[in-house]
């Protein structure tokens, strides 16, 4: 097991952001899911909850596998508008001096200035997925060519109604991508619509208590 970031394989500018995040060790999580996520051969379902660096886990790994300039490589699904955009926030912190654009998706905000930050190009695009499906069925966004899909609490997700929207994006998204599903519980419909949806799944559990962090709140 990793004991320190330094152990995976990342580039010095990755390690810089780590560092000036204040971050020391590795937790259990990004132990398992860093390393996954570099080698970029398994779609993954991790099981754990708020608190346990699952951002990290899978933000650092897909800023070093981005291409810069490149639009359109990764969609990120989190259930409120609130953690989309705390989700930006903690991405652009491990960018370093990696030049990452990032749009966000979600509701209460102009659909037009949204639009207008998708064809500027965008590597990253976060979003609620109502406001997601929305750009999707108005074309002003294509999921045909994004290499990664990450979707963020799940469970919540599914909670809030939000099962069809994820099952469409789900469905017409580029087939060849790479698809993490984060939930702090897996139910059997969860585990189903992983399972449904990926072609080769490693199922991820967190083995250690919720840390308590600085964004947690």
């Amino acid at each position: 097991m990793q004991n320190k970031f330094t152990d995976f394989d990342l580039t010095i500018n990755a390690i810089k952001a780590i560092e000036k995040k204040g971050f020391d060790e590795p937790t259990f999580i990004q132990t398992k899911v860093i390393p996954a996520m570099l080698e970029g051969k398994k779609d993954l379902l991790v099981q754990s909850q708020t608190g346990t660096g699952k951002t990290a886990a899978f933000a650092i790994p897909l800023i070093e596998r981005l291409v810069e300039k490149k639009p359109n490589q990764v969609l990120i699904m989190a259930p409120t508008r609130e953690l989309v955009i705390q989700l930006s926030q903690e991405i652009y912190s491990f960018c370093g001096r990696k030049k990452i654009k990032v749009a966000l998706l979600y509701g209460g905000q102009s659909f037009s200035s949204q639009e207008k930050r998708l064809r500027q190009g965008a590597e990253i695009v976060i979003g609620t997925p109502g406001r997601t499906v929305d750009h999707i069925n108005q074309h002003s966004y294509k999921t045909d060519k994004i290499e990664y899909l990450i979707l963020d609490e799940v469970d919540e997700m599914m909670k809030a109604g939000f099962a069809d929207d994820l099952e469409e994006i789900l469905k017409y998204s580029n087939r060849k991508r790479k698809t993490y599903f984060f939930s702090a519980t897996i139910p059997e419909k969860i585990n189903k619509m992983a399972k449904v949806y990926t072609k080769s799944l490693e199922i991820i559990k967190a083995s250690e208590k919720k840390i308590t962090g600085s964004l947690t709140k």
